[in-house]
C-alpha cells in the first residue's frame, strides 16, 4: 500500500502545489514598497534627500521607455529615435517632479498588497491599498511586465486612473 501511494505521488497522482505566475511581480512590488516606506519614515531627511533616494529605487523598477510608448500610443511611431529618447528623458523627469513633490504626504502611511491578476501579454497587475494617513484606503495598482528576465512597472493606476493619463497634460 505504501509503495502504491509513493508511486502515485511520483506519477502525478498526489496533490501538487500550484505555482503562482504572479508571485515574482508581486515580490518586486513588495520589495520596492518596503524600501520606499523605510525612506519615507526615516527621520532627519529633508524633502529633497527623500526624493533623491526614492528616485534611485523607482528608476530601477520603472520601465520608462514602455511607459512613454503607452503614453504616446500611436504617436510614438511618428517620432524618430532622437525624439523618442528625448521624450523618455523628459517624461521621466516630469514624473519625478510631479510625484516627487508629494512624497511628504505619505510619511505616516503603510501600503498593503491586496492581490494580483494575470493580464494579457503575460503582464501582471499587483493591487495595493494605502493604510493610514490622509490617503487611507486609496488604491494603487502596479502593472508589471517581464523584460529581459526582470519585472518592471509599466503603469501605475491610482484610484482607477492611469499615471499615463494624469502625467501628460495638454499644453
Amino acid at each position: 500500500l505504501a509503495l502504491g501511494l509513493w508511486l502515485a505521488c511520483l506519477s502525478g497522482g498526489g496533490a501538487r502545489a500550484e505555482v503562482d505566475p504572479t508571485a515574482p511581480a508581486r515580490a518586486v512590488v513588495q520589495r520596492t514598497v518596503d524600501e520606499v516606506l523605510v525612506i519615507l519614515k526615516e527621520k532627519g531627511l529633508d524633502s529633497e534627500q527623500r526624493r533623491a533616494r526614492i528616485e534611485l529605487i523607482a528608476f530601477d523598477v520603472f520601465d520608462f521607455p514602455t511607459m512613454s510608448k503607452l503614453t504616446l500610443a500611436k504617436n510614438w511611431k511618428r517620432f524618430d529615435e532622437a525624439q523618442r529618447d528625448e521624450f523618455v528623458s523628459e517624461f521621466k523627469a516630469h514624473l519625478s517632479r510631479r510625484y516627487g513633490t508629494r512624497l511628504d504626504r505619505y510619511q505616516q502611511t503603510d501600503v498593503t498588497i491586496v492581490g494580483t491578476q494575470l493580464e494579457p501579454r503575460n503582464d501582471v497587475t499587483v493591487r495595493s491599498k494605502v493604510v493610514g494617513g490622509q490617503f487611507d484606503g486609496v488604491s494603487m495598482d502596479y502593472r508589471m511586465r517581464e523584460t529581459d528576465g526582470r519585472w518592471l512597472v509599466i503603469d501605475v493606476v491610482i484610484e482607477g486612473v492611469s499615471i499615463d493619463s494624469r502625467s501628460v497634460e495638454p499644453g
